[in-house]
């Protein structure tokens, strides 16, 4: 998305965030439909359900739950009233919204992933590897998982981005220019509260105290450094990437939200330039 040189809606005299009507929201999202690409244990819980309380929750398909709908079998008017897709799929479902697409990501740093990812594992009856790894520590558990399954466990971040969980047929370079091209916003998973407290302000929304959801359980997890090592050695991609997300966070941020407040004030111009025609 490109850069407007409109003043953001953030914390500026010049555009108070009680500016943007509910119908110009409305408007915006009549041409626009978020995706969240949600990757497993990044946060995006957390953020679905932040954004759900932007969008309201009706407006929201989240596949993951068992009762969602499939895209195809909405009606016309269903489709037209979602505003958010959220699910642990890959890029490239906007082809079938017929909207123009603002997706969504936050990516973790990957010990800290991989440990959540153990934690939840390990506390959670209903997860895949629930069983196969009681009474293992950290580091049983994360070499006898990653023995039995690498391939789905390394470098998935890195790989839902770029569309494709079966391949990691592409370079440092293709994902780098997935993420600064092809997606709306992508934020690393400390900062969710900072992007949802923005995005209120730019639809014109008052701020709201946000709950962490989806919680790995148990006991905290410290890795040895020889192990934190290990997994950044076997995840160099979702490494860069988060590194590459977190160092320029701040100025997709901006851009993001400027996107939207161009939008805003255009709209606030075009109906005070009608008003002014029908005096």
């Amino acid at each position: 998305v490109a850069r407007s040189e409109a003043p953001a809606l953030l914390g500026t005299s010049r555009a108070p965030a009680h500016r943007v009507s509910a119908g110009w929201r409305r408007a915006f999202l009549a041409e626009h439909i978020f995706i969240q690409t949600h990757l497993p244990k990044t946060g995006g819980s957390a953020l679905a359900d932040g954004l759900a309380s932007i969008f309201g929750g009706v407006h929201v398909l989240d596949v993951r739950m068992r009762r969602s709908h499939h895209w195809r079998a909405l009606s016309a008017q269903d489709k037209r009233d979602i505003h958010l897709i959220s699910g642990h799929f890959t890029f490239g479902v906007h082809w079938r919204v017929g909207r123009t697409p603002l997706y969504l990501a936050a990516v973790r740093e990957p010990v800290s992933r991989a440990v959540s990812g153990y934690r939840y594992m390990l506390g959670t009856p209903q997860a895949s590897e629930h069983a196969a790894i009681q009474g293992m520590s950290f580091e049983e558990a994360w070499h006898d998982m990653d023995r039995r399954d690498a391939w789905q466990k390394r470098n998935l971040q890195a790989r839902m981005l770029m569309g494709d969980r079966e391949s990691e047929d592409f370079t440092w370079a293709d994902l780098k220019s997935r993420v600064d091209r092809d997606y709306f916003l992508v934020l690393p998973q400390p900062q969710i509260d900072t992007v949802l407290r923005n995005m209120r302000t730019a639809f014109g929304l008052p701020g709201i105290k946000t709950d962490k959801v989806n919680v790995s359980p148990g006991e905290k997890v410290t890795p040895t450094d020889a192990m934190a090592q290990k997994i950044l050695d076997a995840n160099p991609l979702d490494k860069q990437l988060y590194d590459h997300i977190s160092a320029n966070f701040t100025e997709r941020l901006d851009t993001a939200m400027h996107y939207i407040a161009s939008r805003c004030l255009e709209r606030l111009e075009d109906a005070a330039t009608d008003r002014e025609h029908q005096i």
